[in-house]
Protein backbone atom coordinates (compact mmCIF):
# COMPACT_ATOMS: atom_id res chain seq x y z
CA UNK A 1 0.00 0.00 0.00
CA UNK A 2 2.82 2.37 0.89
CA UNK A 3 4.52 1.70 -2.45
CA UNK A 4 1.27 2.54 -4.28
CA UNK A 5 0.94 5.81 -2.36
CA UNK A 6 4.57 6.68 -3.14
CA UNK A 7 3.87 6.01 -6.82
CA UNK A 8 0.75 8.17 -6.72
CA UNK A 9 2.73 10.95 -5.03
CA UNK A 10 5.29 10.80 -7.84
CA UNK A 11 2.50 11.18 -10.42
CA UNK A 12 0.34 13.85 -8.75
CA UNK A 13 2.76 15.47 -6.29
CA UNK A 14 2.62 15.80 -2.54
CA UNK A 15 -0.60 16.68 -0.73
CA UNK A 16 0.70 20.13 0.07
CA UNK A 17 3.27 22.37 -1.51
CA UNK A 18 4.11 23.17 -5.10
CA UNK A 19 3.49 20.73 -7.93
CA UNK A 20 5.19 20.47 -11.29
CA UNK A 21 3.60 21.18 -14.66
CA UNK A 22 3.40 17.43 -15.38
CA UNK A 23 1.84 16.71 -12.00
CA UNK A 24 -0.82 19.35 -12.68
CA UNK A 25 -1.55 17.70 -16.05
CA UNK A 26 -1.85 14.30 -14.33
CA UNK A 27 -4.17 15.83 -11.73
CA UNK A 28 -6.27 17.46 -14.46
CA UNK A 29 -6.72 14.14 -16.24
CA UNK A 30 -7.57 12.28 -13.03
CA UNK A 31 -9.98 15.06 -11.94
CA UNK A 32 -11.64 14.98 -15.36
CA UNK A 33 -12.18 11.21 -15.13
CA UNK A 34 -13.49 11.46 -11.55
CA UNK A 35 -15.78 14.34 -12.55
CA UNK A 36 -17.24 12.37 -15.47
CA UNK A 37 -17.79 9.36 -13.21
CA UNK A 38 -19.46 11.50 -10.54
CA UNK A 39 -21.81 13.07 -13.09
CA UNK A 40 -22.50 9.69 -14.70
CA UNK A 41 -23.37 7.95 -11.45
CA UNK A 42 -25.14 10.83 -9.71
CA UNK A 43 -28.84 11.50 -10.06
CA UNK A 44 -29.81 12.74 -13.56
CA UNK A 45 -31.00 16.11 -12.23
CA UNK A 46 -27.66 17.07 -10.67
CA UNK A 47 -26.56 19.18 -13.63
CA UNK A 48 -29.95 19.66 -15.32
CA UNK A 49 -33.15 20.89 -13.70
CA UNK A 50 -31.79 21.25 -10.22
CA UNK A 51 -33.22 21.58 -6.73
CA UNK A 52 -31.29 23.32 -3.92
CA UNK A 53 -29.52 20.14 -2.82
CA UNK A 54 -28.43 19.47 -6.42
CA UNK A 55 -27.09 23.00 -6.86
CA UNK A 56 -25.12 22.89 -3.60
CA UNK A 57 -23.49 19.58 -4.51
CA UNK A 58 -22.65 20.77 -8.04
CA UNK A 59 -20.93 23.88 -6.63
CA UNK A 60 -19.03 21.87 -4.02
CA UNK A 61 -17.90 19.28 -6.59
CA UNK A 62 -16.68 22.00 -8.93
CA UNK A 63 -14.86 23.85 -6.18
CA UNK A 64 -13.27 20.74 -4.70
CA UNK A 65 -12.12 19.31 -8.01
CA UNK A 66 -10.65 22.63 -9.18
CA UNK A 67 -8.70 23.02 -5.93
CA UNK A 68 -7.25 19.53 -6.20
CA UNK A 69 -6.26 20.07 -9.82
CA UNK A 70 -4.26 23.22 -9.09
CA UNK A 71 -2.60 21.83 -5.98
CA UNK A 72 -4.42 24.16 -3.57
CA UNK A 73 -5.82 21.23 -1.57
CA UNK A 74 -4.61 17.74 -0.64
CA UNK A 75 -5.51 15.62 -3.68
CA UNK A 76 -6.45 12.20 -2.28
CA UNK A 77 -8.23 13.56 0.78
CA UNK A 78 -10.35 16.10 -1.13
CA UNK A 79 -11.21 13.68 -3.94
CA UNK A 80 -12.26 11.10 -1.34
CA UNK A 81 -14.40 13.67 0.48
CA UNK A 82 -15.97 14.77 -2.84
CA UNK A 83 -16.85 11.19 -3.74
CA UNK A 84 -18.36 10.74 -0.26
CA UNK A 85 -20.51 13.85 -0.78
CA UNK A 86 -21.71 12.56 -4.16
CA UNK A 87 -22.63 9.20 -2.59
CA UNK A 88 -24.39 10.99 0.30
CA UNK A 89 -26.31 13.08 -2.27
CA UNK A 90 -27.43 9.92 -4.02
CA UNK A 91 -28.57 8.33 -0.77
CA UNK A 92 -30.41 11.44 0.45
CA UNK A 93 -32.18 12.05 -2.87
CA UNK A 94 -33.28 8.42 -3.08
CA UNK A 95 -34.57 8.54 0.50
CA UNK A 96 -36.32 11.83 -0.29
CA UNK A 97 -38.10 10.14 -3.18
CA UNK A 98 -39.70 7.82 -0.62
CA UNK A 99 -40.16 10.12 2.37
CA UNK A 100 -42.01 13.39 1.76
CA UNK A 101 -40.78 15.35 4.84
CA UNK A 102 -37.16 14.77 3.78
CA UNK A 103 -38.02 15.74 0.20
CA UNK A 104 -39.51 19.01 1.41
CA UNK A 105 -36.46 19.69 3.57
CA UNK A 106 -33.79 19.07 0.92
CA UNK A 107 -35.64 19.83 -2.32
CA UNK A 108 -38.17 22.46 -1.28
CA UNK A 109 -41.86 22.45 -2.12
CA UNK A 110 -44.14 23.45 -4.95
CA UNK A 111 -46.16 26.62 -4.40
CA UNK A 112 -49.44 27.29 -6.20
CA UNK A 113 -49.43 30.90 -7.36
CA UNK A 114 -52.67 30.91 -9.38
CA UNK A 115 -55.64 28.67 -8.66
CA UNK A 116 -58.68 28.65 -10.93
CA UNK A 117 -57.57 31.95 -12.46
CA UNK A 118 -57.14 33.71 -9.10
CA UNK A 119 -53.68 35.01 -8.19
CA UNK A 120 -52.61 34.15 -4.65
CA UNK A 121 -50.75 37.36 -3.76
CA UNK A 122 -49.77 36.07 -0.30
CA UNK A 123 -48.17 32.96 -1.81
CA UNK A 124 -46.40 35.04 -4.46
CA UNK A 125 -44.97 37.26 -1.72
CA UNK A 126 -44.02 34.25 0.42
CA UNK A 127 -42.24 32.59 -2.54
CA UNK A 128 -40.65 35.88 -3.69
CA UNK A 129 -42.26 35.75 -7.12
CA UNK A 130 -43.05 39.07 -8.74
CA UNK A 131 -45.79 39.84 -11.24
CA UNK A 132 -43.19 40.22 -14.00
CA UNK A 133 -41.83 36.73 -13.26
CA UNK A 134 -45.35 35.35 -13.50
CA UNK A 135 -46.04 37.23 -16.73
CA UNK A 136 -42.82 35.86 -18.24
CA UNK A 137 -43.96 32.32 -17.40
CA UNK A 138 -47.39 32.99 -18.93
CA UNK A 139 -45.74 34.21 -22.14
CA UNK A 140 -43.50 31.15 -22.17
CA UNK A 141 -46.62 28.98 -21.92
CA UNK A 142 -48.10 30.73 -24.95
CA UNK A 143 -50.20 33.41 -23.31
CA UNK A 144 -50.01 37.17 -23.41
CA UNK A 145 -51.68 38.33 -20.16
CA UNK A 146 -51.61 36.92 -16.64
CA UNK A 147 -55.41 36.72 -16.80
CA UNK A 148 -55.01 33.91 -19.34
CA UNK A 149 -53.51 31.65 -16.66
CA UNK A 150 -55.81 29.07 -15.08
CA UNK A 151 -53.16 27.55 -12.79
CA UNK A 152 -49.55 28.48 -12.01
CA UNK A 153 -47.00 26.76 -9.81
CA UNK A 154 -43.55 27.66 -8.61
CA UNK A 155 -41.82 24.29 -8.91
CA UNK A 156 -39.07 23.04 -6.59
CA UNK A 157 -36.57 23.63 -9.40
CA UNK A 158 -37.45 27.34 -9.39
CA UNK A 159 -39.33 27.15 -12.70
CA UNK A 160 -42.85 28.55 -12.94
CA UNK A 161 -45.27 26.17 -14.65
CA UNK A 162 -48.43 27.71 -16.11
CA UNK A 163 -51.64 26.07 -17.32
CA UNK A 164 -53.51 28.48 -19.56
CA UNK A 165 -57.27 28.82 -19.58
CA UNK A 166 -59.04 26.95 -22.35
CA UNK A 167 -60.06 29.72 -24.75
CA UNK A 168 -63.05 27.66 -25.92
CA UNK A 169 -64.39 27.01 -22.40
CA UNK A 170 -67.33 28.97 -21.07
CA UNK A 171 -66.52 31.33 -18.22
Amino acid sequence: MEAAMDGLTQVIGASTGPITFWQMLARALIVFIIGVLLVRFSTPRLFGRATPIDIVLAVVIGSNLSRTMTGNAPFVEVVTATILLAVAHGVVTRLAAEWRPLATLVKGRTCQLIKDGEIDSDMMRKCAVGERDLLAAVREAGGVKIEQAHQAYLERSGDIFVVLRDPDADD
